[in-house]
């Protein structure tokens, strides 16, 4: 069944005309095409603030398209980073996760507690994929260098926390 359409009458200036002329919009063509896509757009960010599914899918559709071109690069180059394309594929989560939280003008403290979780089990899980790709440096990343050249750093903080744990456990690790 077809949506019957609605007239709207719109006043706009010429250098409004001239800039929704010049958007390119898939699907839309049309002045009426790209506004009407324009609030569908506007629609599913304002549902974003509440469904992580569709911030997900919004977050998606800003990174996959650099993601892409790094893998076609990548089969053109004949070279291959690990490391990038994690972090790309981390990022629309974490995006999303932050963006369902955009709606809540007033978050409670259990509501904070709950987004430094959720953020610090991603942030976390991201550390030990990279620390694990540093074992194995090889076709890890681009330049073998990238990785291995922060490890003298991290290895040093690694032992700071260890002494710190140790010493808040009363000496017992």
């Amino acid at each position: 069944m077809v949506e019957k359409s609605v007239p709207l009458s719109v006043r706009m200036s010429a250098n409004d005309m001239a800039m929704l002329s010049s958007l390119n919009l898939p699907g839309a063509v049309t002045p009426s095409e790209k506004l009407r896509k324009l609030v569908r757009d506007a629609y599913r960010r304002e549902t974003a603030k509440q469904q992580f599914d569709t911030a997900l899918e919004l977050s998606e559709e800003q990174i996959n398209p650099t993601a892409h071109n790094v893998r076609v690069a990548e089969a053109k180059h004949h070279i291959h980073s690990e490391f990038l394309l994690q972090v790309l594929n981390w990022l629309p989560d974490v995006i999303a996760l932050t963006t369902t939280r955009s709606g809540e003008k007033e978050l409670k403290s259990e509501q904070l507690v709950a987004l430094e979780q959720e953020l610090s089990d991603r942030v976390f899980a991201l550390i030990i994929a990279v620390l694990n790709m540093s074992i194995t440096a090889d076709q890890q990343s681009y330049e073998q260098k990238i990785l291995l050249q922060r490890m003298p750093a991290v290895l040093e903080v690694s032992r700071l926390l260890d002494k710190v744990v140790t010493i808040s456990n009363g000496g017992r690790t």
